[in-house]
């Protein structure tokens, strides 16, 4: 017993002494690992060291823990291949088929590998002939929860990071119900497997679809009317909502009719910011449907008044946020646009649109932009009484280009 706490101890302290000499030297060398030589020498070094044997499959699994979470210690690409020379993948595909934490780091470190990084992808793809793959794919089912949720993020990161993987539409849908079965978890699996979601489906009118027809919307429903769920929760959800009706007007339609929107009209008040500002992209999305705004459900005080109070929030991402969702909303397709101009929605725009945050003026034009659309002469003088001819000689000056955009 006491040689295991023993090892423990050691490796412990080199972690310690590893991270301190290493961002000492990241810091002076400002993040440049070609001037950082004795740095990359005790990364490589260790790396060797802990690969190269068997401690890493010591009698302690804080051992193995310890070498999955060497690579988080990694800021660079070329450290990056460095482990990779140095058959990390290899050991940590070995930690698959060992205990509980030991896939669990592994499947987490290898996520953090693959996440964005095409190169990577390939590599772990074509390793063991494709047997480190098909290890993955089978701890999908695994008992327990965390270990199916890792699965399915290495997963997710091979199919964002390349597209001409994991085609086969068995997997997609098998990884959409997979997570849509976590959601159920009360822990902390629970609250990642909706961001998890949102990662899959982004950007993706496939699996949208594929989501759709599996009901999705109408489970991230079922859970919204629980009085309890914490923070977290809320605002993975709103984001998976906002990625899954991004581009397809059938989940819109299932949106709205199921009345998601009063629930995320009261999440434009939550406490936390992070909830405010999923609230808000959420509702960027699901404003997108032409249908939807030409019947002129957006424009009432009810989404207004919140959406105008959270342009001068606190949060400088809240406030972008809620740009972006107005920027949708003031198409609304008819020429009275009262609502807005009553809720002083012009002033605060025209205020943005002298930020110092290049992305808060920009966000700012384009709404103003947006709200002239089909406007009737009154919204268009109230627009131009705020807007002076010296704010718009201002933007037209603008040192970032696509603020020059009015």
């Amino acid at each position: 017993m006491w040689r295991e706490t023993v090892c423990v101890v050691v490796v412990w302290v080199i972690r310690r002494w590893l991270m301190q000499r290493g961002s000492l030297c990241l810091r002076r060398c400002g993040y440049d690992p070609t001037r950082a030589p004795l740095w990359l020498v005790t990364v490589t070094s260790y790396a060797r060291w802990l690969v190269g044997g068997d401690i890493m499959y010591g009698v302690d699994s804080n051992l193995y823990v310890s070498v999955s979470r060497l690579y988080e210690l990694m800021v660079s690409w070329k450290m990056q291949q460095l482990l990779l020379m140095h058959c990390l993948y290899e050991k940590l595909v070995g930690g698959l088929d060992g205990s509980m934490s030991q896939r669990d780091a592994s499947l987490e470190s290898i996520a953090t590998i693959l996440k964005n990084n095409p190169g990577a992808v390939s590599k772990f793809v074509e390793l063991q002939n494709g047997r480190a793959l098909r290890s993955v794919i089978e701890l999908t089912r695994d008992r327990f929860s965390r270990t199916r949720l890792l699965a399915c993020l290495c997963l997710i990161c091979i199919k964002n990071s390349s597209s001409c993987f994991l085609q086969d539409i068995a997997i997609k849908t098998k990884l959409i119900y997979i997570l849509l079965e976590l959601l159920d978890d009360s822990g902390q699996v629970g609250e990642e497997a909706s961001f998890a979601f949102s990662s899959l489906v982004a950007g993706k009118e496939d699996l949208q679809k594929l989501a759709f027809e599996a009901n999705a919307i109408d489970k991230f429903y079922n859970h919204l009317q629980n009085p309890e769920l914490n923070s977290k929760r809320l605002e993975g959800i709103f984001l998976a909502l906002g990625d899954l009706c991004s581009k397809l007007e059938c989940c819109r339609s299932r949106f709205m009719s199921l009345q998601v929107l009063n629930l995320l009209v009261n999440a434009l008040t939550h406490d936390e910011a992070n909830v405010r500002t999923a609230a808000c992209i959420c509702l960027k999305t699901v404003s997108r449907s032409i249908k939807n705004l030409s019947a002129g459900y957006f424009m009432n005080e009810r989404i207004v008044i919140p959406l105008v109070r959270l342009l001068s929030d606190l949060f400088t991402s809240v406030q972008v946020a809620a740009l972006g969702a107005i920027s949708n909303i003031v198409v609304d397709f008819t020429p009275n646009k009262s609502t807005i101009i009553q809720c002083g929605g012009i002033k605060e725009l025209v205020h943005l649109t002298k930020s110092m945050d290049s992305s808060l003026r920009l966000n700012a034009v384009w709404s103003l932009r947006n709200m002239i659309f089909l406007a009737d002469k009154m919204c268009k003088e109230a627009i131009f009484m705020e807007l002076t001819a010296s704010s718009v000689a201002t933007l037209i000056c603008d040192p970032e280009p696509s603020c020059r955009i009015l």
